[in-house]
């Protein structure tokens, strides 16, 4: 089984039928994947996870996600649907796993809601891409972004990524130009 197919067997199983859909975005579907490209997967859900399945959610994927040319990085986003339908900014993000996180995760700490403002660009992509893995298309689940929230959440992401570029270049260019494409 892949890494794609692993992670959105996991998402389901962890979440059961509070889970509306599973979708890529990313390089993905912007067309630059390359080989140490991120699996970015948004989950849609129609509650905010229990401590139990953030736990489920971080143990799967700390197995599943990886860097090396065999293992590709894996980013799982989760949004409640009425958290961005209708569309508010900035927008919640109910929990997010990236390797960037791991050694903070490795430390104890579980993904938590958050203010999100990156979460309007990955709807964005998503919209854009229109790539259901599981559950309807992202039209029928989520709200378009205003190109203002748009600007505003790429804007809001700029003093993080420079704070990090020194140390992980791969990711930060890889969201730069990602947002770009957006």
């Amino acid at each position: 089984m892949d890494q794609l197919e692993q992670t959105v067997g996991l998402v389901r199983d962890v979440v059961g039928p509070e889970l509306v859909g599973t979708y890529l975005h990313g390089s993905s579907v912007l067309g630059g994947l390359c080989p140490a490209s991120d699996l970015d997967v948004l989950a849609v859900t129609q509650a905010s996870l229990e401590e139990g399945q953030r736990r489920s959610l971080l143990k799967g994927l700390l197995e599943i996600s990886g860097l090396t040319p065999e293992v590709r990085p894996v980013e799982l986003t989760v949004g409640v649907q009425s958290e961005v339908r209708p569309w508010r900014f900035p927008p919640i993000g109910d929990f997010l796993y990236g390797e960037w996180l791991r050694e903070d995760f490795l430390a104890g700490g579980t993904p938590q809601p958050v203010p999100m403002p990156d979460l309007a660009l990955v709807l964005t992509m998503v919209l854009a891409g229109d790539r259901p893995l599981t559950g309807p298309r992202p039209a029928e689940v989520l709200a378009p972004v205003p190109h203002a929230d748009l600007m505003r959440a790429s804007i809001a992401g700029v003093p993080e990524l420079l704070a990090e570029l020194d140390g992980d270049t791969r990711n930060v260019l890889h969201a730069e130009v990602d947002r770009f494409r957006a």
